[in-house]
């Protein structure tokens, strides 16, 4: 099943930016929508088994051209 933070990418860029900070951390995606939109999600994980999982979720998505 795919994650509900990232259904509506339809395609990323090729750079994923991972932040890290006291308390959790933030992953920053850039790429277009289902709408064909372009969009930036900021995505803030608990954990760095949470990055993990959004990380291989997110590489199921295709690399914008």
């Amino acid at each position: 099943m795919k994650n509900d933070m990232i259904a509506n990418i339809a395609q990323i860029d090729e750079r994923i930016e991972i932040y890290k900070y006291s308390n959790g951390y933030m992953v920053e995606l850039n790429g277009k929508d289902t709408e064909d939109e372009y969009i930036t999600q900021k995505l803030i994980c608990n954990s760095i088994e949470d990055v993990l999982q959004l990380i291989k979720d997110v590489d199921k998505i295709p690399v914008r051209n």
